[in-house]
């Protein structure tokens, strides 16, 4: 048996952006060496604060793509002019079948451009590019990502017999996570209710 290098364990938080508390959390596991990196929300309301703790703690960031908002009262939507993928309010969908059902690619693309532009003009180099909430049934994310990765160079990490079957892949922790988020969130007096 040839001999192997040493393996080395990446673990990435997802969601960097989305509140500030999120960022705090994702900034204590980073410090404490639980993480070696994140994914970062561009159309998320605490994207300047995550990019301002990025650089303080120099942590390394991936894009995530995002293209649906699974929060009841707290929100976010597009970079860009969409319409297909928003609700009256401008905001995005909460779930990834609806929200892709009658998606406009060209509007889709542009989206993803914005968001992959938003975090480039932060001079923070971009590792890696993942997805919010997983693949649409349609292919029409997976389709979009591919491209990103072969026109940017940004690589794409996540589950890739998913990205490969067009499925959906929840981690076992993601449910643990987020109920570890509402508990922080409304000690500091917010409402981050899943949809």
């Amino acid at each position: 048996m040839a001999e192997s290098g040493p393996i080395h364990l990446a673990v990435c938080s997802d969601d960097f952006g989305l509140h500030p508390a999120v960022n705090e959390g994702i900034v204590e596991s980073f410090e404490q060496g639980l993480l070696t990196d994140t994914n970062l929300m561009a159309c998320c309301p605490g994207f300047d604060d995550a990019v301002r703790l990025a650089r303080s703690h120099a942590l390394p960031i991936g894009l995530h793509a995002t293209f649906t908002c699974d929060m009841l009262s707290y929100t976010w939507g597009p970079l860009t002019a969409m319409r297909t993928m928003v609700d009256p309010h401008g905001h995005f969908f909460p779930e990834v079948e609806p929200a892709w059902r009658d998606a406009d690619l060209d509007e889709a693309r542009r989206e993803l451009q914005a968001q992959h532009q938003h975090c480039v003009e932060t001079g923070l180099p971009l590792t890696h590019l993942s997805f919010h909430m997983g693949l649409d049934p349609f292919g029409k994310l997976a389709g979009l990502i591919q491209e990103a990765v072969r026109n940017t160079g940004i690589p794409y990490r996540g589950c890739t017999e998913t990205f490969q079957a067009q499925g959906q892949a929840r981690p076992w922790g993601v449910k643990r996570m987020r109920v570890d988020l509402q508990v922080r969130s409304r000690r500091q007096g917010l409402d981050l209710t899943s949809r």
